[in-house]
């Protein structure tokens, strides 16, 4: 975590730019959300308040700043977990229960499992390595199902299924 107000409030703002994009993305894809991104942004703008009367006691203002920055990566890992997890359950769905992509040959539907098994690699990747805020390791994480999601719609259009059908709420479709 940065050592600075200054650096502190780079840090909040690069987390809010983030939670802005995520937000679209999820808006685009129909991706209910829970709230757990902005009551972590609200409560490391708390923290960060804080820091202002705390700046000349050392070990106070790491207590401020290391909150934060958790504060930050528990509202990102939260939203990403989630958006990762629902999207693994509509590819799952449209696995087993779209008729074209069921009759499709297996190489093909292999090309679906292997984006599962990539949300799910990647589920457990941002588990394990979820601390404090950083900009790069979420950067990556983002990256990841950004191309996960650009995939899976390419094979989608590529077999003539309907173009927003990972936008549809299959994830409660039971199979």
């Amino acid at each position: 975590m940065p050592n600075s107000i200054d650096e502190i409030a780079i840090a909040i703002d690069e987390n809010a730019t983030v939670i802005s994009a995520l937000e679209l993305v999820a808006a685009e894809l129909n991706i209910p959300l829970n709230a757990s991104p902005l009551v972590n942004f609200r409560d490391a703008l708390f923290h960060y308040v804080k820091l202002y009367p705390n700046q000349s006691d050392p070990l106070l203002f790491a207590a401020q700043s290391a909150s934060i920055s958790e504060h930050l990566a528990r509202g990102l890992k939260d939203m990403l977990l989630h958006m990762s997890h629902v999207l693994r359950l509509r590819l799952l769905a449209i696995l087993n229960t779209n008729i074209t992509v069921m009759n499709k040959p297996r190489k093909e539907r292999v090309l679906l499992v292997s984006l599962v098994s990539q949300l799910s690699d990647l589920d457990l990747e941002m588990r394990r390595n979820f601390g404090e805020y950083n900009s790069q390791m979420i950067g990556g994480f983002v990256s990841t199902l950004r191309d996960v999601i650009a995939d899976a719609n390419g094979l989608i259009k590529d077999w003539g299924l309907i173009p927003s059908l990972l936008s549809e709420r299959l994830e409660r479709t039971r199979y």
